[in-house]
């Protein structure tokens, strides 16, 4: 049975993850992961870290009369509110969000070297901005066999940006479970972890290094099927987890189809 190792949000989208040791959530995806995110002022469209990098280096925290921004050893508090309403492009989808006030954008846009917009999540909307399935879980046994693959010495688990880390699940061994269950609730296998340049940005960024071949090797390995390093879930009901939280399979049963 595979055990939690690590457990990750992300409270602004493309911005620094915190590491945790408990994580509460429901169907919607962890609370506090990713409600936050940049957008480029010109069409409301989203502003990752594929377009500066220096994004996942963001820390941001609210409260009741503003944020609080860290990025490196500096530390900025901007009194703001979030009362624009405004329809944002995330990808494929359309997502109701808040503006933040000119002083927090105008901040942000210095700091990125790009005219954007802080915003958050509206409360009407069914889950995170995450992209795919609300939450997001790799296991370290398949990263080792990858790190063989592409013939690496390390490969942090964060270049994938997971909010769960487990132990020993076989996702590259080509059965992927129809769920997953944790302290008690069950998570539905929503599809596979999506391989993009970002996963190439933050291995060059962790590592050091100048290039990236692990999504080549991935899409050559799988010929472009299967997730290799993680699925995307999504929970039945509100849920709490910890580190060292076991972690069980569940296969459908095709007799009772």
């Amino acid at each position: 049975m595979s055990k939690i190792v690590s457990l990750f949000s992300y409270p602004l989208k493309s911005g620094r993850g915190n590491e945790l040791q408990e994580a509460l959530g429901d169907k919607n995806g962890l609370y506090g992961d990713r409600h936050l995110v940049v957008l480029n002022q010109s069409d409301a469209s989203l502003f990752s870290l594929r377009d500066n990098p220096v994004l996942s280096d963001i820390s941001i925290t609210q409260c009741n009369k503003g944020v609080s921004v860290t990025t490196g050893d500096t530390q900025t508090f901007i009194e703001c509110s979030f009362d624009r309403a405004l329809q944002a492009k995330i990808w494929s989808r359309s997502v109701a969000v808040n503006i933040a006030s000119d002083a927090v954008n105008d901040f942000f846009s210095d700091l990125l070297s790009a005219e954007v917009y802080l915003a958050e999540q509206h409360q009407s909307m069914f889950q995170t901005l995450m992209d795919t399935g609300p939450v997001h879980i790799l296991s370290l046994s398949d990263l080792n066999k990858l790190k063989d693959m592409c013939d690496l010495s390390d490969l942090d688990p964060r270049i994938f940006r997971p909010n769960i880390v487990v132990d020993t699940l076989d996702f590259m061994g080509g059965t992927i479970p129809d769920a997953l269950e944790i302290n008690g609730c069950k998570f539905t296998v929503v599809e596979t972890t999506e391989r993009c340049n970002a996963v190439s940005i933050m291995h060059k960024k962790i590592h050091g290094l100048n290039a990236s071949n692990i999504v080549s090797t991935l899409n050559r390995a799988s010929k472009f099927k299967g997730p290799y390093f993680g699925v995307y879930l999504r929970a039945e009901k509100q849920f709490s987890m910890k580190v060292g939280d076991s972690v069980k399979t569940h296969q459908l049963n095709l007799e009772q189809i």
